[in-house]
Order: structure tokens, then C-alpha cells, then sequence
């Protein structure tokens, strides 16, 4: 397998990791503190635990999405690698997704 598909998963799966802790142990503690507090139309700290229970149940919808792309991608490597040889590449950096795309002499 790619080496830099592998990173890309492996960062994938670890802030996937790190997330859905956020969301099953931090967050509700926290809520469960601001709930203490009373009156959670007043209450901010209650406003911001929801809203990043919002924002982290997303990322972690996105996350998903995108650790699937990224195994299809390297099974779509390994079997570019399997019949065509070499494959190059593209890619916009470390956060980003890699693209497979054939050489031009296999287009």
C-alpha cells in the first residue's frame, strides 16, 4: 500500500478516535455541569456544550466520509499498482485527501 494514503488514513482514525471520546465522555460531563448551573436559556456554558456536540457529531460525519475515500483510494493503488505498475500521486499536502491519477502514458 501507499505510504502516504496509510498517513492520511492513520490521521483519519485519529482524530476520529479523539473526537468521539470528546463526544461520549467530555462533553456530556460538561454539559451535565452547566445543567447544574440552572436556567439554561442563561446559561453559555450550556449554549457552547451543545453547539460543539453539534460541531463534533459533523466532523466526525465528515471524518468518516473521508477515512472511506481514502480506502477506496488505496484499493483502487493497490490494483493500479497490481495491473499498470506505477501510479503517481497528487495531493495538496498532509491534511488534504491524496487523488490517484494513472501517468499520462496510461490515460
Amino acid at each position: 500500500m501507499s505510504d502516504p494514503l496509510k498517513q492520511i488514513k492513520q490521521k483519519l482514525q485519529d482524530e476520529i478516535i479523539a473526537l468521539e471520546h470528546e463526544l461520549n465522555v467530555e462533553l456530556p460531563k460538561e454539559i451535565a455541569v452547566a445543567r447544574a448551573h440552572g436556567d439554561l436559556s442563561e446559561n453559555a456554558e450550556y449554549k457552547f456544550a451543545k453547539e460543539r456536540q453539534g460541531f463534533v457529531n459533523a466532523r466526525i460525519g465528515q471524518l468518516n466520509a473521508d477515512e472511506r475515500a481514502t480506502a477506496d483510494l488505496l484499493v483502487a493503488h493497490e490494483l493500479a499498482l497490481r495491473d499498470f505498475g506505477r501510479l503517481e500521486l497528487e495531493g495538496k499536502g498532509d491534511d488534504s485527501l491524496a487523488a490517484i491519477m494513472a501517468l499520462p502514458h496510461l490515460q
